[in-house]
C-alpha cells in the first residue's frame, strides 16, 4: 500500500493532460515485502503507469472506434509467489507494434542488423528497453526522452529482479515484475578481532588460513 497509493493521483493528473480517461484498479496492497524492495519500486512503477496512460491508452474517440469503453483500463496487482512478488502492470490499450520497434530498433542502430533479424516478435518488445528507445514523435512531461524503460528494467535488475513483456496489437500490454520478498541473502566470513565483529562477503575472500599465535610478529 506504501507503493500503491499514490498511484491513482498520478493516472488521473496524466490521463487529465493528455485527454484521456483512464480507470485504475489496484489490487494486493496487503502484500509484504521488504522495506528496501518496496522504496525502490517508486520509480520503476511511475514510469510503467505513466507509459500505460501516455503510450498505451488510446484517446476516447480512438477506443470508441475500436470498439472498446472510452475510459480506458489499467490494472496493477501485487501477488506473492513462494520467495517472491509478481508485480503486474496491464491495460486494454492499442498493444505494441512489433514491426514499429523493429524499425526503430533499425533507424536508431539500437540493435545489430543480424541480430535484430533473428528475433521473433515476442523477443523484439523487450528493445523497449534500451537506452534513447523511444516511440513518442516528440518530447512532453511523461515521454519521448528515450529513459522510461530502460530506468524500469536497470532497477528490476538492481533489485535482483526481472522483467517479463507480453503484448497484442489493439488488445493491450502486460508488464510483470518478479521480485525477491527480501534483500538478496549473502554468505558472509564472520571476523572478531579487537572487540569488534566484523562480515565479510565471502566473494571478497581469497583464503583463510589458520595461524598459530606464535607465528604472529609485531
Amino acid at each position: 500500500s506504501v507503493v500503491f497509493d499514490r498511484l491513482p493521483r498520478i493516472v488521473r493528473d496524466v490521463a487529465r493532460r493528455r485527454g484521456k480517461q483512464v480507470d485504475l484498479n489496484v489490487l494486493g496492497s496487503d502484500i509484504e515485502v521488504d522495506r528496501s524492495i518496496a522504496d525502490s519500486l517508486d520509480t520503476p512503477l511511475l514510469h510503467m503507469i505513466r507509459n500505460a496512460v501516455d503510450h498505451g491508452i488510446e484517446e476516447p474517440p480512438h477506443r470508441e472506434h475500436a470498439g472498446k469503453t472510452p475510459a480506458g483500463q489499467i490494472q496493477i496487482s501485487a501477488e506473492r509467489l513462494r520467495d517472491q512478488v509478481q508485480i503486474t502492470v496491464a491495460d486494454d490499450g492499442a498493444g505494441i507494434d512489433p514491426q514499429a520497434i523493429r524499425t526503430l530498433a533499425r533507424t536508431r542502430n539500437l540493435i545489430p542488423p543480424d541480430r535484430l533479424s533473428a528475433m521473433n516478435d515476442e523477443d523484439v518488445l523487450y528493445a523497449i528497453c534500451l537506452p534513447g528507445f523511444s516511440t513518442a514523435a516528440s518530447v512532453t512531461d511523461t515521454s519521448g526522452r528515450g529513459v522510461g524503460m530502460d530506468i524500469v528494467n536497470s532497477s528490476i535488475e538492481g533489485m535482483g529482479g526481472g522483467l517479463e513483456i507480453s503484448s497484442q496489437i489493439g488488445t493491450g500490454t502486460t508488464m510483470r515484475l518478479h521480485l525477491p520478498l527480501t534483500v538478496a541473502t549473502i554468505r558472509v566470513l564472520v571476523v572478531r578481532s579487537g572487540g569488534e565483529t566484523f562480515a565479510i562477503p565471502l566473494g571478497s575472500v581469497g583464503a583463510s588460513l589458520l595461524i598459530a599465535a606464535a607465528d604472529i610478529e609485531q
